[in-house]
């Protein structure tokens, strides 16, 4: 079994979904692999500050298994281990976020193995992913590549912490990630996370650009990191364009090899959970036109007519407006997709509340829907 890590909130899910995939459709051996999310709730942070749902990891969860049966996907909730170490901290309000800092309880949680491969969730494996998996990490605590702008900015050898293939028995042993976590706690570090992990190595072994390269995609590159990029033209700026954003991929970056993948994401085969792909829902379920009733603008059914999608136009106040979402008691096997309000288009969060004149989009597994109120479980609301 190989083992993969990630972090983050539950806006992480669009880039875990393409990473495992390329890493699945690339993967040539036999053997599984099990991806690790490390996730929490700081929403007293920030109000999306929330964690990885259930309904994301099983859907990611039963689309690995398509291509092993013993694939596997978990998440781990480490917010108490969050509140312990680091809250209050210096860094808590950090560069990127505070998820960036969930790496360095790796030692702490015996869940993770001695060798896993850590990746942000904007990473693409054009490659067979064993490639860099297999690489011998023995007698080093991690393994990786240069910060192509770290190298020049910082000095030459300062390392990109978005991929680190990490020797855990080593970790363990010299207190690497102890170390690294005394800092976040002591001092205000430029890029927290990576900063004091570099710090905080006695030693490591460096991986050529092509395990992580932050910038080209070449044919011998195994990981494409779609991390900040300085553009030069028309004008010298910064551009943050990730592997689910493919229009941009396509029109900005010129790539093609990874649309395989990018092109399999449709609502015409799976159903997405409501936090990855409210766009590509409004988008989905607007082009049908296919009128249903006065009250649902638009209904169709997929997945062998077993699932619904519904939009819903609110016209009238009812037991489903001007009450926050976290106190209302939808129906089961129905999810809140997603909420457009004129021109905007709202991820449901627990605070929010539906009000006349908005759209509301749900997927369901039941059938016979013809009024928002019946989106509402009455008996437990009441």
């Amino acid at each position: 079994m190989r083992y993969l890590l990630f972090a983050g909130n539950y806006k992480v899910f669009d880039g875990i979904l393409t990473c495992l995939l390329s890493v699945a459709k690339r993967t040539k051996t036999a053997e599984p692999f099990t991806a690790l999310i490390l996730t929490m709730d700081v929403s007293y942070l920030r109000d999306d500050y929330t964690p990885v749902t259930e309904e994301q990891t099983r859907f990611l969860r039963g689309v690995m298994k398509k291509y092993n049966a013993d694939n596997d996907v978990k998440t781990i909730d480490v917010s108490e281990l969050y509140a312990t170490e680091f809250w209050g901290c210096p860094n808590e309000g950090a560069y990127c976020s505070p998820y960036t800092l969930l790496r360095l309880f790796a030692d702490k949680i015996p869940e993770i193995p001695d060798k896993i491969l850590y990746l942000d969730a904007d990473i693409m494996f054009n490659r067979d992913f064993t490639l860099l998996y297999d690489i011998d990490v023995s007698g080093v605590e991690y393994a990786a590549a240069r910060d192509h702008y770290g190298k020049y900015i910082l000095y030459y050898n300062y390392i990109n912490a978005g991929v680190l293939l990490l020797n855990m028995k080593m970790i363990r042993e010299t207190g690497a990630f102890f170390r690294a976590r005394e800092l976040i706690k002591s001092r205000k570090l430029l890029f927290a996370d990576q900063s004091a992990i570099v710090r905080s190595t006695s030693k490591k072994k460096m991986l050529p650009q092509k395990f992580n390269d932050q910038k080209f995609l070449h044919k011998s590159t195994v990981v494409r990191h779609f991390s900040k990029r300085l553009f030069y033209f028309p004008y010298p700026h910064v551009d943050n364009i990730k592997q689910w954003n493919v229009e941009k991929v396509r029109s900005v970056f010129g790539y093609r090899e990874f649309d395989d993948i990018l092109d399999g994401l449709d609502l015409g085969s799976v159903v997405y959970p409501k936090y990855m792909t409210c766009d590509y829902i409004v988008q989905y379920v607007r082009a049908l036109q296919n009128e249903a009733g006065s009250n649902i603008k638009t209904l169709y059914r997929i997945l062998d007519d077993r699932v619904e999608a519904l939009e819903f136009t609110v016209h009238e106040e009812s037991a489903a407006t001007g009450v926050p979402l976290s106190q209302l008691h939808l129906k089961k096997n129905l999810l809140l997709c997603c909420i457009t309000r004129g021109d905007r288009i709202l991820i449901p969060r627990g605070g929010d509340q539906i009000q006349v004149g908005d759209n509301v989009i749900v997927v369901t597994l039941e059938h016979g829907l013809h009024d928002l109120r019946d989106i509402v479980d009455h008996a437990a609301q009441n």
